[in-house]
C-alpha cells in the first residue's frame, strides 16, 4: 500500500512539475484579450457584455495544442435553441465563437 501511495504522489508530482515547467504559449494573454474584446466591438456589444473570465487550455493531449477559452458575461442568441458563451482563441490568433445546443422542451 505504502509503495502504491509512493507512485500516485510522484506521478502527481511529475505531472505538476511538467505543467509547470511548459513554455509559455505562443499567443499572448494581452494579444487574446485584445482579439476577445474586438469580437466584442464589432459587434456593437461592448456595451452590455465583458469578458468574464479567461483561461488557457489544453484542447489536444497528443500534441499539446492550447487555446484561450473566454467566457462571456452573459450569453448570447446565436440561433433557433443556440446560445454564445464565449470564444476560443488558438495560437495562431484565429478566433472561434463557442456555441452550446439548449435543447429542445418538448410539450406534451
Amino acid at each position: 500500500m505504502i509503495k502504491f501511495i509512493k507512485i500516485l504522489f510522484g506521478a502527481g508530482f511529475l505531472s505538476i512539475t511538467g505543467f509547470a515547467l511548459a513554455e509559455a504559449p505562443a499567443l499572448s494573454l494581452e494579444k487574446a484579450i485584445v482579439l476577445a474584446q474586438e469580437q466584442l466591438h464589432v459587434r456593437h456589444l461592448e456595451k452590455n457584455v465583458f469578458i468574464q473570465s479567461i483561461s488557457l487550455n489544453l484542447v489536444s493531449m497528443i500534441g499539446g495544442e492550447r487555446v484561450w477559452q473566454v467566457a462571456w458575461s452573459e450569453n448570447l442568441e446565436a440561433g433557433k435553441g443556440k446560445l454564445e458563451t464565449g470564444v476560443e482563441i488558438n495560437m495562431r490568433g484565429e478566433v472561434v465563437r463557442l456555441v452550446k445546443r439548449t435543447g429542445d422542451v418538448r410539450k406534451p
